[in-house]
């Protein structure tokens, strides 16, 4: 059985405006006319915006940059390295750290960035970097009070 996905807008009247109707039609072409087909309906699921994302990482980041800055902690430890070198951990550097220690897959099995990430993912993500952090380093990174919020059964 062929399977397509197919992108659609619900005009007012309830009828569809396909994002591509060419592929649409062409697709359905490949079926025998008069038999029925199954046809699933879904609402896109609200991606995060950037606020969420820079709220969680940025949070994140700011409190394991600040306890590596009063602990005097710079790339040698983060790289096992023996020797100090004196080259502070910065934000970008720490986010591709945690993107290599804490990867995460879309469906093909591609690595992806937070800007692919979608809120399933991103919440397994930054999860996975509070536990890295707090395991292999011993800071302890809290989670956004409005994030509590939505996560606590009412």
């Amino acid at each position: 059985m062929s399977k397509a996905t197919f992108q659609a807008f619900v005009e007012a009247d309830g009828r569809l405006t396909y994002k591509d109707v060419r592929s649409h039609r062409e697709y359905l072409k490949q079926f025998y006319a008069g038999k029925f087909v199954d046809c699933s309906y879904k609402l896109p699921i609200r991606a995060k915006t950037n606020r969420q994302l820079r709220t969680w990482f940025g949070l994140f980041a700011e409190t394991v940059l600040a306890t590596f800055e009063d602990q005097g902690i710079d790339t040698s430890y983060i790289f096992g390295l023996d020797k100090p070198t004196g080259i502070p951990v910065d934000k970008n550097l720490l986010k591709n750290y945690m993107y290599a220690m804490c990867p995460t897959y879309d469906e093909h099995g591609r690595q992806i960035t937070m800007r692919d990430m979608d809120s399933a993912q991103m919440t397994i993500f930054f999860e996975a970097c509070r536990n890295w952090a707090a395991s292999q380093w011993g800071v302890f990174c809290p989670i956004p009070k409005k994030e509590i919020k939505e996560m606590t059964p009412s």
